[in-house]
């Protein structure tokens, strides 16, 4: 099955990251590459990372669009992990520079938990009125969206669900049916 949908996985990198949140996000990974579509990080540890492994173990394509502008930068400098399977755009934009990149680049963009940088990514996706996932009873930012989004004017499709597998695959059918219209 070959979707070639973009999903880049948004949500907390660093702090403390409970141990369901990390087979949650693991398996948002394994889903999307189940799928056939290419999961999308900034390069960074904790949820996005390990959504990252999720698509590695099955083999699923990974981009990550790194803040730093070398390898040794993104491993050093940002201290962040880099799997041998990963596509690598070395931005040099920073931590918050590359948002607007990872942004772009995906088609669909997922919460995960996540704190402030997070929540700057949400504000970037809704200004881009790009399709939003957000896994819900993950904690963080993820659980106060459905309310940050009742005093916004948006225009775009966000899915709340508790199960990753169930989430990728609505995110899919839901995109699909609105590009054929």
């Amino acid at each position: 099955m070959e979707n070639n949908l973009v999903f880049g996985i948004m949500g907390s990198s660093r702090g403390e990251i409970p141990d369901e949140n990390i087979e949650k996000a693991f398996q948002l990974g394994v889903e999307i590459a189940k799928q056939g579509c290419t999961t999308l990080t900034g390069g960074c540890t904790g949820l996005p990372f390990q959504s990252l492994k999720g698509a590695e173990s099955k083999n699923g394509e990974t981009i990550v669009i790194s803040p730093g502008r070398t390898k040794k930068e993104h491993t050093e400098n940002y201290q962040s992990p880099l799997l041998q399977t990963n596509k690598v755009i070395y931005s040099g934009f920073g931590d918050m520079g590359r948002t607007i990149l990872n942004i772009r680049t995906s088609d669909i963009l997922v919460f995960v938990q996540g704190g402030a940088g997070t929540l700057a990514e949400f504000g970037q996706a809704i200004g881009e009125k790009k399709m939003i996932g957000v896994l819900i009873n993950t904690g963080g930012i993820s659980d106060k969206l459905r309310e940050l989004l009742s005093v916004i004017d948006h225009k775009n499709e966000v899915i709340f669900e508790k199960d990753p597998v169930l989430l990728i695959r609505r995110l899919i059918d839901v995109y699909n049916s609105s590009t054929k219209q």
